[in-house]
């Protein structure tokens, strides 16, 4: 079959433009984090309803863990990308990991409160703490789609597409993977260094 390009915006767009059962495969890199959580949630359930029987689901975000990792190990040369990122150079460590999954509201908070919170909080009750403003927001100037909305690891993915109906989750790395098609030139190009790669399977 010819390629076919589909114009489609998840952020509006209520259903996947596919019938139940259709697709062999969907891959998605450095996109879901794009979304509020809750927004995820619901398009992992149209991802599965679209797949059929066997099929693989393939998801690529920034691992917040990993920004954790490198900011107690002190690994500077792990945000050199985010470094290079025009005016976001001048932001604190903890507030450049903020901004990897609570863009919105990041700047409503100053670096001692944000500090504060990372030192009263475990981690999961500070990331949840700032996505839960994130979520609360309707006012479509502050969710730009090109800003990160959310934050994820190994086991919130694993946890999510379970509820979504995967009986199958698998991690993977950037260069290995469930089906073959999902592995070569055209796929995991973006930051492997600090990306997550998780398959479920339908």
């Amino acid at each position: 079959a010819d390629d076919v390009e589909i114009n489609f915006d998840l952020n509006k767009e209520k259903k996947l433009p596919f019938n139940n059962n259709y697709l062999k495969g969907i891959y998605t890199s450095h996109c879901l984090e794009h979304l509020k959580f809750s927004e995820v949630q619901y398009w992992l359930t149209e991802f599965y309803r679209v797949l059929s029987k066997g099929s693989i689901v393939r998801i690529t975000v920034p691992d917040i863990m990993l920004f954790f990792e490198a900011y107690e190990n002190k690994d500077a040369a792990f945000y050199n990308w985010i470094r290079a990122s025009g005016a976001y150079v001048y932001d604190s460590w903890l507030r450049s990991i903020v901004r990897q999954f609570a863009s919105p509201v990041v700047d409503q908070f100053s670096d001692e409160e944000i500090y504060e919170l990372y030192e009263k909080k475990n981690k999961i009750d500070f990331l949840n703490f700032f996505e839960q403003k994130v979520e609360a927001i309707t006012d479509e100037k502050y969710l730009w789609p090109q800003i990160h909305k959310s934050w994820w690891s190994h086991e919130r993915f694993t946890t999510e597409l379970k509820k979504s109906g995967f009986e199958t989750v698998k991690i993977y790395s950037h260069n290995t993977s469930g089906n073959n098609i999902f592995i070569g030139n055209n796929f995991n190009k973006t930051r492997p260094h600090m990306s997550l790669y998780i398959e479920g399977i339908k």
